[in-house]
């Protein structure tokens, strides 16, 4: 084999060796666009998950708004409750001041009876006493009348 003949061969060598090469290099491009449609994906999978991010911050945001004003609500329901037991307190006092008045009261109308009851048992011994001279009044003055 001469030389040409071997330069011959070597560059058809090449020649197949560029055409794998070319064969890879396809592949190569194909795993490429194959990546890049991956990455797309990953770049919507992405955008969708800030969507959700977005959306649970929204959430969030109202769930604290919702936590304030139940916190002002509380807050209310505590300052009425506070002046609930203010009042209450004052009308305890109220209470215990009526009790105190009205014993009082009660005492004196007790006194006042048994002074009363005094009086009728001295007046019915009165009337006891001089009954029977009323009587005896009264018998003669209907004799002396009929006569």
């Amino acid at each position: 084999m001469n030389n040409e003949e071997k330069i011959l061969q070597m560059l058809e060598q090449m020649n197949g060796r560029m055409d794998q090469l070319d064969g890879h290099m396809r592949q190569i491009d194909g795993r490429m666009d194959q990546l890049d449609g991956h990455m797309r994906q990953m770049d919507g999978r992405m955008d969708q998950l800030d969507g959700h991010m977005r959306q649970i911050d929204g959430r969030m945001d109202q769930l604290d708004g919702h936590m304030r004003q139940m916190d002002g609500r509380i807050g209310g329901l505590e300052q009425g409750q506070a002046e609930m037991r203010g009042d209450i307190k004052k009308l305890n006092q109220t209470v215990a001041n009526i009790e105190v008045d009205h014993g009082r009261k009660l005492d004196a109308l007790f006194d006042g009876y048994v002074d009363v009851n005094r009086k009728i048992d001295t007046l019915q011994a009165t009337v006891d006493e001089i009954a029977p001279t009323v009587i005896a009044l009264d018998a003669l003055q209907q004799t002396r009348g009929n006569k």
